[in-house]
């Protein structure tokens, strides 16, 4: 009977403990760890917003290479899971649950080797030297289960693990920053342009009048070379000297390169040297897609602006293939 009643309080003082522990831990816990990366938001939006990506950068698939993933058919948006199982990290699902401009939500379901829940979360703010990344981890346990926490600390378990992550995306997404040519689905190509001399009509030109603009001029200034016995170096040119939003109008010359030499009542414009080119297929109206994806080219590699932008009409300057020139 002693022995049953040692026992009882035993059991009592345990169940105090037990209670008291949970009683004073947390029910909610949240990490979090932020980086700086030299890139922006969008270049790096694109390496954390859907699961494929994010294991190229993930610490747990290059800890455990035993890891095995299966993906679902639509992966980067919401409802969009990833499962895994390996030797080191255990079997899990994570699904996207939000997805918001540079924000994402992801809910980790944990089966082994312990059973749990928790959100993580990545928001992307841009700056004006890149982009600060916030990976955050957030869990709930109810009472009496929280006790646990107590003895579990978070920082310790998953701080480094976040922080290499971090650290492998920032690596990743600025060793590909330098070598990036495509943006909004156009390709930017470095070439090395012939000196020539563009002739042709210069004005300034409202925005719905750059149509006729060309069809009056070009013509006009391919009858001026011939009569001065001189011959065209290339296809028919349009240069770009200012381009005003606000007003819809640009200051703009419409004609064509000869190799060298001037005709009276005609401006002239000489280009050579380094340049870079877009190769847009499609109707003239759609060029302004092709001239943001050059700007954004520029802005990302640090490149100054001239004082033009050229567009060469390779076949006809209402279709088909139009170069986007910027001198550098």
């Amino acid at each position: 009977m002693k022995a049953l009643k040692i026992f009882g309080a035993i059991v009592l003082v345990l169940a105090v403990i037990i209670g008291v522990l949970a009683f004073l831990a947390p029910t909610h816990t949240h990490l979090e760890r932020t980086v700086s990366i030299e890139a922006p938001s969008d270049m790096v939006w694109e390496n954390v917003n859907n699961f494929h990506s994010m294991q190229e950068w993930s610490p747990w698939a290059a800890m455990d290479t035993t890891q095995q993933t299966t993906y679902s058919d639509n992966d980067g948006e919401v409802g969009s899971t990833m499962e895994w199982e390996g030797e080191e990290t255990g079997t899990g699902k994570q699904e996207i649950t939000s997805m918001g401009e540079g924000s994402m939500v992801t809910h980790l379901t944990f089966f082994s080797p312990m059973a749990g829940e928790a959100d993580a979360t990545m928001n992307l703010v841009e700056t004006e030297a890149g982009t600060d990344v916030t990976w955050s981890y957030d869990a709930d346990e109810s009472f009496p289960g929280n006790m646990m926490l107590v003895f579990i600390d978070l920082e310790d378990m998953l701080g480094g693990s976040y922080q290499e992550g971090l650290e492998n995306l920032k690596t990743m997404v600025e060793d590909s920053k330098a070598n990036r040519t495509e943006f909004d689905g156009y390709t930017v190509m470095r070439e090395t342009m012939e000196s020539r001399t563009v002739i042709g009509i210069r004005d300034t030109v409202e925005w719905a009048g750059m149509k006729e603009f060309y069809m009056e001029n070009l013509p006009k200034t391919a009858g001026a070379i011939a009569e001065n016995g001189l011959k065209m170096a290339g296809m028919p040119m349009g240069l770009f000297f200012m381009w005003d939003e606000e007003n819809q109008r640009a200051d703009m010359l419409a004609g064509a390169p000869i190799a060298s030499g001037s005709i009276e009542g005609f401006e002239s414009y000489e280009l050579s040297g380094d340049c870079l080119v877009i190769e847009y297929y499609g109707e003239y109206e759609g060029t302004g897609k092709a001239h943001e994806a050059m700007e954004k080219y520029m802005k990302w590699h640090g490149i100054e602006f001239g004082e033009v932008a050229a567009e060469e009409y390779v076949t006809d300057p209402s279709e088909i293939l139009t170069k986007i020139i910027y001198p550098i």
